[in-house]
Parts: C-alpha cells; sequence; structure tokens
C-alpha cells in the first residue's frame, strides 16, 4: 500500500475556478476513461458511467471550456468502442469529427495525415463565438485517438497522424529557433505531467543539479527546462519553481539566453511560449491523452538541442519517440516510462518501484528495452507518494530516498551519454553526494540573483 508523506508547504494554487476537489475527481474520470479503452467490454462501461459523483461533473459545476473538452472527451472514447449509446441522454452529443472519422473508426483505422490535417485547421481556426465547439471537438479527436494509437499494428500510422498534431501544435505559435551556448551541448528534459501519483518535480530537481556539477566539472552541457503551471496536479513545474527563485517563471528568448550563458540553464514556460496552444487546451484535461504522446512540453520551447529525455506516464513510448524524431531529426531522443510493481504505467520518470521502459532514436536507429534501478546498485522500494515537496528542501537533501535517486539517475543521464545502459553506480552516487552541499546552496543563490536581475 502507498504512503503518503506530509510535506506540502509549496504554494499550491487552484487551477482557474476548477477547485482542488474537482481535480481530484477529473483524474478519476479520465483515467478511468482511458482504462475502458483496454477492456472494451459494455459492462465495465455502463458500470464505470453510471457512478453519479464523476457524472455530476460535466452538468454545469465546471468553467465551460473545461466542461466541453471533458464532453468531447468522453464522447471520443465512447465512439472509439461503438459504446456512445450507453451515455446517459443528455450526454450523448456527437460532433462533425466524430462523423468524419465514422468509417475509419469501424475498421479501427486512425485518420489520414490529410484528415487530421483538415480536422486539425477546422478546430483552431473555429471563431471565438465557436470556441467551446472547437473545445468539444479538439476532446474527441484526442478520445478517439486514445484508443487507436493503442491498437496493435497501428503504430506506424500512429506516427504518421501524431505527427501532423505535433506539427500543427507547434506551428500555432511558431518561433525562430534559439540558438544558446554555441559549441554546447543543449539538453532538454521534461515530462508528460498527468501523473497518476502526486510527486515532487523530479525534473526541475535534476535540471538545477546537472546544470550546477556541468559548470564545476567544466562540461559543454546547458540544460534547457521547460516548465508549466499546475493543471492535473496543485502545483506544476513552474510553480516549484517560482517559490524557490522568488519571481514569476516568464523568462524572455534574451533573458534565457542571458540566463544559459552565465548558468548553462534556462526556463521555458509552455504557457508563455504557446499561448494560443494554451488558449485551447491549458487546464482542460487531467490524465494522459493522445496529445501527451506529442510532447507538448517539448513542443513548447523554441531552443536548439541536441538531446531530449522525455517522461511519458502512459501511451506507446515507441510512437512518441519516432514522432520526436521526425519533428527534431538533428537530436538524441530518450523517452522513458516509469511502471509500478505489477508493471503499469505510473509515472513520467524513471521509477524506483518497477521498471522504466525506453524507447531512443540516434542518427535514425531505434532501440528500446526495460531498464530498473538495480542497474545501478539501488534497490526497490515500497511505493511512496508526496505532495509538493519544495525545490529548495528538495535541493537541501532532505527529500525521500527513492526521489533523491530519481532526481540523481536523470541528471546523471544529462551529463553522460543520455543511455540508461551506460549508467553506473558511482555516476549516480556522485551526483547525489552533491544535494545539501554548500557549492549547490551557492549555485540556488546565484541562480536566484540571476533571475531576479534578469
Amino acid at each position: 500500500m502507498a504512503r503518503t508523506i506530509a510535506l506540502t508547504s509549496e504554494k499550491t494554487p487552484a487551477v482557474g475556478s476548477v477547485t482542488r476537489e474537482q481535480q481530484r475527481l477529473l483524474r478519476t474520470w479520465m483515467s478511468g476513461l482511458n482504462a475502458l479503452t483496454d477492456a472494451r467490454s459494455p459492462t465495465q462501461t455502463a458500470a464505470f458511467l453510471g457512478r453519479p459523483l464523476l457524472l455530476q461533473l460535466l452538468r454545469g459545476t465546471l468553467p465551460p471550456r473545461v466542461e466541453a473538452f471533458q464532453r468531447g472527451y468522453l464522447r471520443g472514447i465512447l465512439a472509439s468502442m461503438g459504446h456512445e449509446h450507453l451515455a446517459p441522454a443528455d450526454l450523448r452529443v456527437s460532433g462533425w469529427v466524430e462523423e468524419e472519422l465514422r468509417p475509419r473508426l469501424t475498421a479501427g483505422q486512425l485518420p489520414s495525415p490529410e484528415q487530421m490535417a483538415f480536422l486539425l485547421d477546422r478546430i483552431f481556426s473555429s471563431p471565438e463565438e465557436e470556441r467551446w465547439e472547437g473545445t468539444f471537438e479538439l476532446g474527441c479527436l484526442l478520445g478517439l485517438l486514445w484508443r487507436l494509437i493503442h491498437l496493435p499494428g497501428n503504430t506506424l500510422a500512429s506516427v504518421e497522424a501524431l505527427s501532423v498534431l505535433a506539427a500543427k501544435i507547434k506551428s500555432l505559435d511558431a518561433q525562430r529557433p534559439v540558438r544558446l551556448n554555441p559549441g554546447a551541448r543543449v539538453v532538454d528534459l521534461c515530462g508528460s505531467g498527468k501523473r497518476r501519483i502526486q510527486l515532487p518535480s523530479i525534473s526541475t530537481t535534476a535540471s538545477i543539479l546537472a546544470a550546477y556539477l556541468a559548470r564545476e566539472r567544466g562540461l559543454p552541457v546547458v540544460v534547457s527546462k521547460s516548465c508549466s503551471g499546475g493543471t492535473s496536479r496543485p502545483t506544476g513545474s513552474a510553480d516549484s519553481l517560482e517559490v524557490l527563485l522568488g519571481r514569476p517563471v516568464a523568462t524572455s528568448i534574451q533573458e534565457n539566453q542571458s540566463l544559459s550563458a552565465r548558468l548553462g540553464l534556462s526556463f521555458w514556460r509552455c504557457e508563455q511560449y504557446m499561448p494560443r496552444f494554451a488558449h485551447w487546451y491549458h487546464g482542460t484535461t487531467f490524465a494522459p491523452t493522445a496529445l501527451s504522446v506529442c510532447a507538448p512540453a517539448v513542443l513548447a520551447s523554441p531552443v536548439e538541442r541536441q538531446r531530449i529525455i522525455y517522461g511519458l506516464t502512459a501511451g506507446p513510448i515507441e510512437v512518441c519517440a519516432r514522432v520526436l524524431s521526425r519533428l527534431y531529426p538533428e537530436a538524441e531522443v530518450l523517452v522513458v516510462s516509469g511502471r509500478s510493481a505489477d508493471g503499469a504505467p505510473l509515472l513520467d520518470e524513471v521509477s524506483p518501484w518497477g521498471s522504466t521502459e525506453w524507447v531512443s532514436a540516434r542518427a535514425g536507429i531505434l532501440e528500446q528495452g526495460s531498464w530498473s534501478f538495480e542497474q545501478v546498485g539501488l534497490s526497490r522500494s515500497p511505493l511512496y507518494e508526496a505532495g509538493a515537496i519544495p525545490l529548495q528542501q528538495f535541493l537541501s537533501g532532505d527529500a525521500p530516498s527513492d526521489f533523491q535517486d530519481m532526481a540523481s539517475i536523470e541528471a546523471a543521464l544529462i551529463l553522460g551519454d543520455g543511455d540508461l545502459r551506460n549508467l553506473d553506480a558511482q555516476q549516480v552516487a556522485q551526483v547525489r553526494a552533491t544535494l545539501g552541499t554548500p557549492g549547490l546552496q551557492a549555485f540556488i543563490a546565484e541562480m536566484r540573483a540571476a533571475t531576479l536581475a534578469a
């Protein structure tokens, strides 16, 4: 059984007018919908849709944009299984996305690239007065895609369809590529979020650790950290950083270039660099969707990078790696998904409780495998769940051992060759020994001063 560590002193704002209780229910709701596509049992679908507390969410208690997306997602999930008739009568609204794709749904086929382009152009060109309709259709499309991208034999078709989706998302807020620290290897570490359990910001801690050690060791490594405010959880990576830095994470390109030159670290807030897309999507979803497989946190940053390390809570990681490799052919790509002890997808990090499934794409070569903490001399432990442990506390070495190990492994991946198979116990131990040291604390103080000056 999971144990809960009550360390929640960090800022924990609600998302707009979605309360924390609604966030919790929406996580349960969306995770349950996604799970229905595995069983495809009408009996299980009917039982799930008979839970009145969850269905109340979709009947006027949510902000209009969130309700529109959730109603669309419900319709898409049910239509993908042929269970739309099981929904309550007032939630049986269909839309033009479903009608357009119905022939392919019947055959278990994904939309063609041309169909995806047509659907996305129509959704994102919806006039402001019809935005709720467009949000409903976006939810429906993502719900339909969720089951289809998991069907055996659909891998290549999924890559085609999701590559169009990712390219469209990227084009909504097109930015000129940004170059950081010429001659350095730029590494982007981020994740999908929407984890099944609450954890502190592992990847943010790892990014700061790696930037500090790269400077200390004289390594030509620069860390580009994409971050966002909390949506599926009370606290997102950007919220955690704001507490640590004492200012909002809203740095301009020029400020980030200055921070990178001085610290080897930069912060790219997704909502700031993808405002048009955030207008449609941010804060509407509370579990992984097909869009998570497109790595929106990677798409948000305009940085030219040589390595991308992306954590995917749930979804086909091979499809994710192939999509990223298409969009960023010059970059090395590593996608990881942490599993629970029983093998279920659990988090967008390396897992101390089960295996970590991974897929890498380098120079056109795709590899995949399974990795575990035992391979670096660490043992698995019982599942922990924690709230928002403040970054300062984490970086001071005052966090559960499992979380320190997770951050140390991810920092070692940034500093090394990005291959889990090549990590060893000494590399991880050396990184972990940095937590709480005076040198790291001085680096954090310098980081605060630099961001405040910016």
